[in-house]
């Protein structure tokens, strides 16, 4: 049990995790698998009813209790700078099947964090759980297709991260596979909650 959820006794259960930064994505991601949209345009989608959910899904011909969540307070962590001693920690400890780190592709400095924050805290607490590294927000490479990662140019925050930078990524945080989704038109959301659940 972690969030509060129960599940089916009968059917085998799982608990994936969801982390980033506040804009990367995530909250979106699970809003749109839970209720099939996404919050509207000026809406603070962290404010918006995240409460943990459990969810069947069929993996292999067999349904699999799938509860998500996202820690409770990594907005808090996050501003106040705790750097690990908050709800990374805290999920080392925990029952938990899988880890989600998000990034938004069409922002720099979120996939920078992704690496040197959020994967170094995942690095000492988490490493025994395995992760999914998460390009959010995916619509913005259907406007950008011609992006190639040496056309980036230094400090500009705008560039879409090109999925050859976001593999190199995963692999150097040690993740089993790297997927990309947009909560916006829903591509790939229900991939990444079957992958969880396997």
């Amino acid at each position: 049990m972690y969030g509060g959820i129960t599940s089916n006794a009968s059917e085998p259960s799982k608990t994936m995790v969801i982390i980033g930064d506040v804009g990367s994505g995530r909250n979106s991601v699970m809003r749109r698998f839970r209720y099939g949209i996404t919050p509207g345009p000026g809406t603070v989608a962290w404010l918006v009813d995240m409460d943990p959910f459990s969810t069947q899904i069929e993996v292999f011909g067999r349904r699999v209790s799938l509860r998500c969540c996202r820690p409770d307070d990594s907005i808090y962590s996050l501003q106040a700078g705790f750097c690990g001693k908050g709800p990374i920690a805290i999920l080392g400890n925990s029952q938990v099947d899988a880890i989600v780190l998000t990034f938004d592709i069409g922002r720099l400095n979120s996939f920078r964090r992704a690496e040197f924050y959020w994967g170094k805290m995942l690095a000492i607490y988490c490493s025994h759980i395995p992760l999914i590294l998460l390009g959010c927000k995916a619509d913005k490479r259907q406007h950008n297709a011609d992006c190639a990662s040496d056309s980036r140019t230094e400090g500009h925050e705008d560039e879409i991260i090109t999925k050859d930078e976001a593999i190199s990524l995963m692999k150097r945080l040690g993740a089993e596979t790297y997927l990309e989704c947009s909560a916006l038109t829903g591509n790939g959301i229900h991939e990444l909650f079957l992958h969880a659940a396997r």
